[in-house]
């Protein structure tokens, strides 16, 4: 065999190794900065083909799970994340920043409990000390009402819907102490603004089960 066929065989198996462990580092780091942002225990896949597009920012796909995390001020189960065909500046990501240079296509799923939908009851300001049952697509909610400064015994149930332009979950009662609303009223649960993703991404998808609320998100390129 001759020098010039080892060497490029050599080099073949460089490049093989290469093109498997540097996206692998991209995924540790990648889950790293999740677990400083408050999404620990993230499993973390980076697709990039050639492996050097990854030194400007550029990949395939990025994805991403986790068990629990905060989204914000959001604590969410079952996050899921997938990042399609995007490139993000590398200088400022040295610096902890994050800036997209093409947005691609990214998916963000995730769950409310029941304590999570009354944590953003309770920070509307509008319900105070919320409890939340969700059963059979209905929320079921306890709590006190303040109404120019009185304090009022609440219990009502209704159900969760998408603002118009798809960047508020709205709680919208029926209800209230047994009572039918004479009029629709809304109340601002979750402002998609406030999860701190890194596109302006709006809700596609609300399925209200038992125990859960599954929430879908989507950019619009």
């Amino acid at each position: 065999m001759s020098r010039l066929l080892k060497a490029a065989i050599a080099l073949v198996a460089l490049l093989a190794v290469l093109q498997v462990g540097v996206p692998v580092l991209a995924a540790r780091a990648v889950a790293a900065e999740l677990a400083r942002r408050g999404i620990p225990a993230a499993r973390v896949q980076v697709t990039a083909f050639p492996f050097w597009m990854l030194a400007q920012g550029r990949f395939q796909d990025l994805r991403v799970a986790a068990p629990s995390a905060r989204l914000g001020p959001v604590p969410v189960e079952g996050l899921t994340a997938d990042w399609r065909n995007g490139q993000v500046a590398i200088r400022p990501l040295e610096a902890g920043n994050l800036v997209v240079q093409r947005e691609g296509r990214l998916q963000v799923r995730f769950r409310l409990t029941g304590t999570g939908v009354a944590d953003l009851l309770a920070s509307s300001g509008v319900v105070r000390n919320p409890v939340v049952h969700i059963h059979d697509g209905i929320l079921d909610v306890t709590g006190t009402l303040t109404l120019d400064g009185i304090a009022l015994p609440l219990s009502t149930s209704g159900r969760l819907g998408l603002s118009p332009h798809g960047r508020h979950i709205v709680y919208q009662p029926a209800n209230v102490d047994g009572l039918d609303l004479p009029v629709p009223t809304a109340i601002t649960v979750l402002n998609v603004s406030s999860l701190g993703l890194p596109l302006a991404l709006h809700l596609t998808g609300l399925v209200v089960g038992t125990g859960t609320v599954a929430v879908t998100l989507e950019n619009r390129p």
